[in-house]
């Protein structure tokens, strides 16, 4: 899943399209949202694509130190955002 949120400065909007993606059916969602959410889930985005990096480096065996935790980041940044 590829989700990311832009301003767009014209009617029309290029997107690039993973390969692995090719012949299949994807969804296009195109809404407005405020700029506080906007701002809030980008941060929350990328602490959840930070931590799925740390899962992958896991399972392949990628030593990565333990005392690295950003649940309690992800919780702040929800608190702020709802």
């Amino acid at each position: 899943m590829i989700r990311e949120i832009v301003r767009p400065e014209k009617e029309q909007l290029v997107i690039d399209i993973p390969r692995e993606y090719l012949f299949k059916d994807v969804e296009v969602l195109v809404f407005p949202i405020d700029e506080k959410t906007a701002k809030g889930k980008k941060s929350s985005q990328k602490l959840l694509e930070f931590k799925k990096l740390m899962e992958q480096a896991d399972e392949a065996n990628i030593k990565v130190p333990q005392d690295v935790d950003i649940d309690h980041l992800i919780d702040q940044i929800n608190n702020d955002i709802y």
